[in-house]
């Protein structure tokens, strides 16, 4: 999913439309975008985190997470102080290679535990 904020809405019109929409997924990318800009009130930080509770109810891992960053205007506004508090990463890189960059978007995958243990027996 990489859907530029519409990562809160997921979760509720995943619940709402279609709720064993994950039980016919095997694998899920998950890009979230933290700054204020499409996190700034409570309701959207509790939908952005129930992307995290579905899955793993659903029975997926994360396999791999990358904190890559949005571009600066996304990131002037910062995020909000639960972030933070929560040791997530938000704002701004130190990094000379990219200067236009910040830490509030990443990509999540996620594989169904059946899955990996498919990928496990094939790889004995």
């Amino acid at each position: 999913l990489d859907c530029e904020g519409c990562e809160m809405a997921f979760p509720r019109d995943l619940l709402r439309e279609d709720p064993y929409f994950l039980k016919r997924v095997s694998q899920i990318t998950l890009e979230t975008h933290i700054s204020r800009i499409w996190v700034d009130t409570r309701e959207q930080l509790y939908y952005l985190g129930l992307n995290f509770a579905l899955l793993e109810e659903a029975g997926f891992k994360l396999i791999v997470a990358n904190v890559f960053g949005c571009m600066k205007k996304h990131e002037k506004p910062g995020c909000r102080p639960e972030f933070k508090e929560w040791g997530y990463p938000c704002g701004k890189r130190k990094n000379p290679m990219f200067p236009k960059l910040g830490l509030s978007c990443q990509d999540f995958l996620f594989i169904h535990e059946d899955q990996m243990k498919q990928r496990m027996m094939t790889t004995e």
